[in-house]
């Protein structure tokens, strides 16, 4: 079946043989050990399909698992090491190829004998400039991710995050998805991402304000730059002052503006994830900080010739009159606040007046008696907007 000429037939006697050859090992004469060794080598370097030979590599992984810790397969290592050594491109493909894979195979203890010498291979192709060896590096340390003791290795080897954003091509969308994934999976462990935060925030604003990116990995950029926020925004302002806090909420508002229609639903688009990242930023950076930057740019978006920056600048109002925000900051200015939603309420885009109607229920609800005590002002203005809504034909509601 190895050698059948039928793809979909070698590829689905490895996924077979993958989940069998660990029970069946013991049962096996040293010589067909030896045998069956040497036979997947061979088949992965003589495998034409790239997808049959991961496949391969998977079935070469799963074995390693009982044979690389008795040291009962030091070929393997020999065939990596040699091929990574040389002239030929394609020997160093091959080579990186079965790394990737087998490499979240490895016990602490691998990682411990081979690493060493793995690492200089791993670090020297992420700057190689070459596409295919950077491309296949980065699924290697995304793969180191995924170990036992992944964080002691992140720790000691710190070189690796930043040569893998370095290298990361920003037209591999999958790629990309997998390491702001594992990105976000170490959030919590400020020694593994602390000293790389400045350049991972830069990629992620990047990537997260590009329209032309799939949804799906917008949102998975959104979530690290949302999640960072409890964790990261003091230190981000005692390093930094409020420079990266002053471009997220800049990125953040331009999100938030998109037009919303081109979404199939409001909860999971990335504007409203937008919205809910400023409000993570409104909720752990000191409200004496954060607010003159909200405050700009909720004027430069609310007067803006865009109904959807007008409506978004509404939107976010809305959201950070809320007592783990900046409630306090609103209260003070609830006068001027007020008239602004007023405006908004009594503006020409349907969207604007609804995300309006939204913030006067949010207002209503935090703010308290300074707020409903403009009820003359606010009430005729909401009856209005109401109505036109109810009678729109817009999927809007209030």
């Amino acid at each position: 079946m190895s050698q059948n000429p039928e793809q979909n037939v070698r590829q689905i006697s490895c996924v077979y043989l993958r989940k069998i050859i660990t029970k069946l090992w013991p049962n096996l004469t040293a010589d067909q050990q030896k045998v069956c060794k040497d036979l997947l080598l061979t088949r992965f370097r003589e495998e034409p399909v790239t997808l049959v030979k991961k496949n391969i590599a998977d079935v070469i992984g799963n074995l390693g698992k009982i044979l690389i810790p008795n040291k009962e397969w030091p070929d393997l290592f020999v065939f990596i090491f040699t091929s990574t050594q040389s002239n030929e491109l394609s020997e160093k493909e091959l080579a990186m190829i079965l790394l990737s894979v087998i490499i979240e195979y490895f016990s602490h203890d691998e990682i411990q004998t081979y690493y060493d010498q793995l690492n200089p291979i791993i670090e020297g192709y992420l700057q190689s400039g070459i596409p295919s060896l950077q491309t296949l590096s980065i699924e290697c340390v995304n793969g180191l991710s995924c170990i036992p003791k992944a964080v002691s290795v992140l720790k000691k080897y710190n070189k690796l995050i930043p040569l893998t954003l370095n290298a990361l091509d920003l037209n591999n969308e999958d790629l990309i998805h997998k390491v702001f994934e594992t990105f976000n999976e170490f959030v919590e462990i400020k020694k593994v991402l602390g000293p790389h935060l400045p350049m991972i925030i830069e990629k992620a604003l990047i990537i997260s304000a590009n329209q032309d990116y799939a949804i799906n990995l917008r949102e998975v950029t959104l979530l690290f730059l949302e999640l960072i926020a409890e964790k990261y925004a003091r230190v981000l302002i005692k390093n930094h002052g409020m420079a990266f806090i002053d471009k997220i909420f800049e990125v953040g508002f331009q999100i938030a503006s998109e037009d919303p229609e081109q979404y199939d639903t409001k909860e999971d688009s990335p504007p409203n994830m937008a919205i809910c990242m400023i409000f993570a930023y409104a909720c752990n950076v000191p409200n004496e900080k954060v607010y003159p930057v909200i405050e700009k740019y909720l004027q430069k978006f609310g007067t803006s010739k865009s109904e959807h920056e007008r409506a978004a600048a509404t939107y976010i109002l809305g959201y950070i009159a809320d007592s783990d925000a900046c409630l306090d900051h609103v209260r003070d200015n609830i006068g001027p606040l007020t008239n602004f939603i007023i405006d908004r309420m009594q503006d020409e885009s349907y969207f604007v007046r609804e995300a309006a109607g939204e913030c006067v229920g949010r207002f209503s609800e935090h703010t308290g008696q300074d707020f409903l005590e403009q009820h003359k002002k606010i009430m005729p203005c909401l009856l209005r907007v109401v109505k036109d809504l109810a009678v729109s034909k817009h999927d809007m509601t209030v």
